[in-house]
Order: structure tokens, then sequence, then C-alpha cells
């Protein structure tokens, strides 16, 4: 009887481990904005999985356009928590979503 008590701790234990252990390798969403308009084919903003700030960043610049890898770096970009990754489909730093300005858009807001 002791035992199988003893055996439903562990378990419990081992679960609550299990899940703390998830939430320690959690990603948060950072969303990185560059100042100003920027010129054709540049990136204005990316949503990233990372564990930290510097990771986020250093993974945009990575995966930088014609604005080039310092324009994530620079503090002038902002660099905000926007929520948290699932830790099931995020397992590592990556780049969710970015906004790269077209030509036609340029043409759209000069008013054309």
């Amino acid at each position: 009887f002791h035992g199988d008590i003893l055996n439903r701790q562990v378990l419990h234990f081992k679960g609550q481990f299990r899940r703390t252990k998830e939430m320690i390798h959690m990603l948060s969403l950072f969303f990185l904005q560059r100042p100003g308009l920027g010129n054709f084919q540049e990136i204005l903003w990316m949503l990233v999985a990372a564990d930290t700030e510097s990771n986020a960043r250093n993974t945009a610049a990575e995966k930088c356009g014609r604005e080039g890898p310092e324009a994530w770096r620079d503090p002038k970009t902002s660099c905000e928590v926007f929520g948290t990754a699932s830790p099931e489909r995020f397992k590592k730093p990556c780049i969710i979503l970015q906004y790269r300005f077209s030509s036609r858009e340029a043409l759209m807001l000069a008013g054309a």
C-alpha cells in the first residue's frame, strides 16, 4: 500500500518537473520594428521567437534584407515582447513573420 502511494507521488513529481522544464524552454515572441519607412525591398518589422532580446536581434540580423544586419542590432530599432511562443512549435530562435517594403507600397504612399 505504501509503495503504491510512493509511486504515485514520484510520478506526480516527474510530471511537474517535465512541465517546469518545458516552461524554462519557452521562447518569447519579440516584435522588432525599424524606425522610418525605409527603402524598396527593405524589411521594416519582424516577429521573432527567441529566448532573449539579444538572440531576437541576432536572428533578425541573420535574415535581414537590403537594410543590413546592423539595422536590427541598432538600439533605435524597437524590440518588445509580444507574447509567448508554443514550445511544441518553436524549439529554437526563428523568424515567424516579416514585413518587406515593396515598390508598389511606395507608389501608394507617394499618392500615385
